[in-house]
C-alpha cells in the first residue's frame, strides 16, 4: 500500500497490518478489497484536510478567508496616499501618488521617513511591487509577526493573486476526491462524504489525484496521491485519516466475524 502523504511509518504499518486481517476473513477478492478501502482512505483524508464543512456557504467562507489574508498583508495604493495627506497635506499625497505611479519604491519609502511616516502604529512601511515568491512568504511571516506594512505599486497583481488562490481553495479535497473516484467500484457516488464545493467536474477532472490497483493473484498494490499535496505545510493530517480507516476496518471485522459466526450456527445447528 503507498499513499503519497508524510507520516509516521509505524501508522502506514498498522494500516497495513489491519487491512491483511480483515483480507483473512473476507470473501472479496483482495483487488476489490483494496479498491474498496483505498476510496475509503481518500475520502477520509479528504474529509481530514484542513478546510471543514460542506456547504456551498462554507466553501464562500473559506474564499473569503483567503482573501481577507492577502489583503490584510497588503495594501492599495489609494489607503496609503489617504495617510499621507492626512498627515503631511495633499500636496503630499499627490506626490506620494506619483512616485507609486512611477514604481519609484525606494524614493516613496524615502519619502514616508521625510514625513515621519517610516513607520505606522509601531510597525514599519515597505513599499513593494508584488513579488509572490520569496518576498511574499517573508510578508506573510511578517504580518503575522505584526512588524511590517506593506503598500504595493502594481495592485493589480495582488487583485490576481487573490483570484488564484480563491480558486485553490478546496484542491487538496479535490485531489483525494479524484482518486477516489479513480476507486470506482460497483454502484454509488465514489466520493460521497467529500464536500461539493471541492469536488466540482473540472476539479475532478485535473489529474492532480490518482488512485489505483495494480498487480495481481494476491499480490496486489494500492497506490494513492496527490499533487497538491505538496503545498501542504502541515501533513499530520494524513496520520489522523490512516487512523480513522484502522478504526473502521477493525469494526468492520468484528461485523464480519460475527456475520460467519451466525452462519457457522445456522449451519451445524
Amino acid at each position: 500500500m503507498s499513499v503519497s502523504v508524510k507520516m509516521d511509518a509505524k501508522e502506514l504499518a498498522k494500516l497495513n497490518r489491519a487491512f491483511k486481517d480483515l483480507a483473512k476473513i473476507s470473501d472479496k477478492p483482495v483487488e476489490n478489497l483494496l479498491r474498496d478501502e483505498g476510496r475509503l482512505l481518500a475520502v477520509a483524508l479528504a474529509n481530514r484536510a484542513t478546510r471543514k464543512g460542506n456547504t456551498k456557504e462554507t466553501g464562500r467562507r473559506h474564499e473569503a478567508k483567503v482573501e481577507q489574508r492577502i489583503r490584510g498583508v497588503y495594501s492599495p495604493p489609494l489607503i496609503w496616499i489617504k495617510i499621507v495627506s492626512k498627515t503631511a497635506g495633499i500636496r503630499a499625497g499627490n506626490t506620494f501618488d506619483k512616485m507609486l505611479r512611477g514604481r519609484q519604491t525606494s524614493e516613496a519609502e524615502s519619502f514616508l521617513a521625510k514625513i515621519g511616516l517610516a513607520t505606522y502604529k509601531g510597525r514599519r512601511v515597505r513599499v513593494i511591487m508584488f513579488d509572490r515568491g520569496t518576498r511574499h512568504r517573508n510578508a506573510i511571516e511578517n504580518k503575522i509577526k505584526k512588524s511590517e506594512y506593506y503598500v504595493v505599486c502594481d495592485y493589480k497583481k495582488v487583485e490576481a493573486y487573490i483570484k488564484k488562490s480563491k480558486r485553490r481553495v478546496g484542491n487538496l479535497k479535490s485531489g483525494w476526491a479524484r482518486a477516489a473516484e479513480m476507486l470506482r467500484g460497483g454502484k454509488g457516488n465514489p466520493t460521497r462524504g467529500i464536500p461539493a464545493w471541492a469536488k466540482g467536474k473540472a476539479r475532478l477532472h485535473d489529474n492532480k489525484g490518482v488512485g489505483k490497483v495494480t498487480g495481481s493473484k494476491g499480490k496486489n498494490v494500492l497506490t494513492l496521491s496527490n499533487k497538491y499535496q505538496g503545498r501542504l505545510p502541515d501533513k499530520s493530517y494524513g496520520a489522523q485519516a490512516i487512523r480513522d480507516r484502522i478504526i473502521k476496518i477493525k469494526i468492520r471485522i468484528q461485523k464480519d466475524v460475527k456475520k460467519e459466526m451466525r452462519r457457522l450456527n445456522r449451519k451445524y445447528k
